[in-house]
C-alpha cells in the first residue's frame, strides 16, 4: 500500500510538472509570435490609381504595369529602409470623378503613404483638391501642360515647350511652314496646340486650322481631308497632340 501511495504521488507531481511545462512552452511561444509581429517589418502602403476600364484603359495599362513592376523589384532588393512595399490598385474608370473618390479612399481608408497615378490633366486636377486636403502626395507619370505647382504633386514629364519647340522647328524645316493643329478635346491637347501657336507664330509657320475630337474618336483622316478642301491646307503637316 505504502508503495502504490508513493507511485500515486509520484504520478500526480509528474502530471503537475507535464502541465506546467506545457504551459511555460506556451506562454514562451506567445510571447514569441508577438515579439516576431511586432519587429517584424510593417509594409509600407502604396496607391496605385489608373484607368483599367473606360477610354484611356489601353494608355494606362503601360504605366500600371511598369509601377507594379518597379514595386516588385523594390521588394526583391531588400525594400524601403528594409520595409516592403505594398500595392493597393484602383480603377480610375476613365472618369475624373472617379480619379478623386478612389484617391480619397486611398488616402483615407487605405491609409496610403503616396499615390503614382493619373494620366489625362483633368485626372490629376480632380485629385488635386483631394491631396491638398489630406496632405497627400501623387507622383504623376506623363508630360502635362505645365501652368500648375502643387507641393502635393511630384510631376515627373516634360512640359510642352520641352517636346513643341525641338519638334516644330524640325517639323518646318522638311514639311513646310503649313500647319494644322488637331487634339483630343481635353485639357492637355488644347493647352499644348496654344503652345504650339505661340511656337509657330515665332517661327513664322502659318497655322491654318484648329481641331478638336472626341475621347476615343479616331476619324483624324475625315477633318484634315474636309480642311484641305475648304482652306489653304496644301502640301502642310498635321500637329497632333
Amino acid at each position: 500500500m505504502v508503495v502504490d501511495a508513493q507511485i500515486s504521488w509520484f504520478n500526480r507531481l509528474m502530471s503537475k510538472r507535464l502541465s506546467v511545462g506545457w504551459m511555460v512552452i506556451l506562454v514562451l511561444s506567445l510571447v514569441s509570435l508577438t515579439a516576431y509581429t511586432l519587429l517584424k517589418p510593417q509594409p509600407v502602403l502604396v496607391g496605385v490609381l489608373h484607368s483599367q476600364t473606360g477610354t484611356m484603359a489601353l494608355s494606362e495599362q503601360g504605366p500600371l504595369k511598369m509601377t507594379l513592376a518597379a514595386i516588385d523589384h523594390i521588394n526583391e532588393t531588400g525594400g524601403i529602409n528594409g520595409r516592403p512595399l505594398k500595392a493597393i490598385v484602383a480603377d480610375g474608370a476613365s472618369d475624373e470623378r472617379v480619379f478623386a473618390q478612389q484617391a480619397e479612399k486611398l488616402l483615407v481608408e487605405d491609409g496610403v503613404a503616396v499615390i503614382f497615378g493619373g494620366w489625362t490633366s483633368a485626372s490629376r486636377k480632380a485629385m488635386l483638391p483631394v491631396l491638398e486636403k489630406y496632405q497627400g502626395l501623387l507622383f504623376y507619370p506623363v508630360q502635362y501642360e505645365g501652368i500648375e505647382q502643387s507641393p502635393q504633386v511630384i510631376y515627373t514629364g516634360m512640359t510642352p515647350n520641352q517636346q513643341l519647340y525641338p519638334a516644330i522647328t524640325w517639323m518646318s524645316r522638311h514639311f513646310g511652314r503649313k500647319a494644322m493643329l488637331i487634339g483630343s478635346d481635353y485639357i492637355y491637347p488644347r493647352m499644348a496646340n496654344h503652345i504650339a501657336r505661340t511656337l509657330m507664330t515665332a517661327l513664322e509657320v502659318d497655322v491654318c486650322d484648329e481641331g478638336y475630337l472626341t475621347l476615343g474618336q479616331q476619324d483624324v483622316a475625315s477633318i484634315v481631308d474636309a480642311d484641305r478642301k475648304s482652306t489653304r491646307l496644301n502640301s502642310s503637316h498635321v500637329s497632333q497632340s
